[in-house]
C-alpha cells in the first residue's frame, strides 16, 4: 500500500509538533516546580530569621531588666543613702556621741581636780601653777580627742569617695552588658528565578516540524514517481522517521 504524501507531511510534521508542544510544556512544568521550591526556601529562610531576631530581642530585653535591677540594688548598697552610707554615718554619729560623753567626763573632772587643789588652801603662785598644769593636761586630751576626730572624719570621705568610684565602675561594668541594642538581621537576597524554555524556541521546533513534514511529503511524492517509472533498481526508498510513523499508525 502506497501512503499518501500529504498524510506522510501532515504526520511527520504533527508528530514532530506535538512532541515539542509537549517537551515545551513539560519544560515549563519543571521550571515552575523548581521555582516554587526555591520560593518555598527563601520562605522558610525569612522565618528562621525572624525567629532567631525575636529570640536575640527576647535575650536582650531580659538584660535590659537585669540591668535595671543591678542599678536599684548598687544605689542600695553603694549609693548616697544606702546601706553602707548609712552604716558609715551611724559609726560617725556613735563616734560624736563618744566624743561629747569624754568631753563631759573630762570637764566633771577639771572641776573636781580644781576643787581639790582649792580645798588644799594653797593660794598665790603655787596655786596657780597647779590648776594651770591641770588645765594643760586636760587641754592635752581634749586636743588629742579633736585630733582623732578630724582623722575620723577625714577617713570617713575617703571611704566615701571610694564607695562612689566602686559605684561609678559597677554602673559601667553592667550598662556594657546592654550598650549595644541588636538589630534585625538584613533580609537575605531574594532567589533568581530560573527562566523557562522560550517561546521563540518553541516557534523555532515548531517551523523545523512543519519543514520536516514538507521534506516528509515531497520525499513520499517523489517514491511514488519512481515506482510509476517501472525501473524500481533506480527506486529509493524515502528516509522516514519510522518511530513517528509506527506511532502513528500503531505499528
Amino acid at each position: 500500500m502506497v501512503i499518501n504524501p500529504l498524510t506522510i507531511g501532515l504526520v511527520t510534521g504533527g508528530l514532530g509538533a506535538a512532541q515539542s508542544l509537549l517537551g515545551f510544556s513539560s519544560a515549563q512544568q519543571q521550571t515552575a516546580q523548581q521555582n516554587k521550591q526555591l520560593q518555598e526556601q527563601y520562605r522558610q529562610r525569612l522565618r528562621i530569621q525572624a525567629m532567631q531576631d525575636v529570640q536575640r530581642f527576647g535575650q536582650y530585653n531580659l538584660k535590659v531588666a537585669s540591668y535595671k535591677d543591678q542599678l536599684v540594688n548598687l544605689n542600695k548598697t553603694l549609693g548616697r543613702g544606702g546601706l553602707q552610707d548609712v552604716q558609715e554615718q551611724l559609726r560617725i554619729n556613735q563616734l560624736e556621741k563618744q566624743q561629747r560623753f569624754a568631753a563631759q567626763t573630762e570637764n566633771i573632772n577639771r572641776t573636781r581636780a580644781l576643787g581639790k587643789i582649792a580645798a588644799r588652801g594653797q593660794q598665790g603662785a603655787s596655786a596657780a601653777r597647779m590648776q594651770a598644769l591641770e588645765g594643760a593636761q586636760f587641754g592635752r586630751q581634749a586636743a588629742a580627742r579633736q585630733e582623732r576626730m578630724l582623722g575620723e572624719y577625714y577617713a570617713s570621705e575617703l571611704r566615701g569617695q571610694a564607695r562612689t568610684q566602686q559605684l561609678e565602675a559597677a554602673q559601667k561594668a553592667a550598662y556594657s552588658q546592654v550598650a549595644y541594642a541588636p538589630t534585625r538581621t538584613p533580609a537575605p537576597l531574594a532567589p533568581t528565578m530560573l527562566q523557562g524554555p522560550s517561546t521563540a524556541g518553541l516557534f523555532a521546533n515548531l517551523a523545523g516540524n512543519v519543514l520536516s513534514g514538507v521534506t516528509a511529503g515531497f520525499g513520499q511524492a517523489n517514491f511514488e514517481k519512481q515506482l510509476a517509472s517501472k525501473n524500481p533498481n533506480e527506486t529509493s526508498v524515502p528516509n522516514y522517521n519510522f518511530d513517528l510513523l509506527n506511532n502513528a499508525f500503531g505499528g
